[in-house]
């Protein structure tokens, strides 16, 4: 069995404890109120070759795998979130990995636009690749959202694509 992919996937996951390497402020589809805004965290970049990951949890199903002599990032960020900070409708093209550090996350799907879940301290999440997984995250609380995400991702893909508030949202 070849381990070399795990052993660079691990290369890749320690990087995660290096200094600050990039910050900007975090996108959002633009919504009928304006809305606080994030601060977001590059903490590391890592390139690896011939990836191929594949994501079960509940009744999500995905895959992000690179072809021979293609490349995939795994990225490591960090968002703090003020309280009425809403991360705009969107997808993502490769799988995300969220966990919360603090606060409440508010969780939207686009098949059920008005009616959100919540995850706490503690709880996190996988979010689909591809595409297919239109959602919006909020936060709805009285004290700052403090989020650390995994994103693995096509080399050169965008973390996020904004997408238009499905028919039936709330807000």
């Amino acid at each position: 069995m070849n381990n070399r992919p795990i052993g660079v996937l691990l290369v890749g996951l320690a990087t995660a404890v290096v200094a600050v390497v990039y910050v900007a402020t975090a996108s959002a589809t633009p919504a009928a109120q304006t809305t606080p805004t994030a601060m977001a965290t590059i903490l590391s970049r890592s390139v690896l070759d011939e990836l191929d990951v594949r994501v079960k949890w509940g009744t999500l199903r995905s895959v992000v795998a690179t072809g021979r002599n293609e490349q995939a990032e795994v990225v490591f960020q960090h968002v703090v979130a003020p309280p009425g900070w809403s991360g705009g409708w969107h997808t993502h093209p490769g799988v995300v990995f969220v966990t919360v550090a603090e606060g409440v996350l508010t969780y939207y799907h686009e098949l059920d636009p008005c009616r959100g879940r919540t995850f706490s301290k503690g709880e996190g999440f996988a979010e689909e690749a591809h595409g297919y997984d239109v959602h919006i995250a909020r936060n709805e609380g009285s004290a700052d959202l403090d989020l650390y995400l995994m994103y693995v991702v096509q080399k050169g893909d965008a973390l996020r694509k904004d997408q238009p508030a499905p028919a039936g949202a709330c807000f």
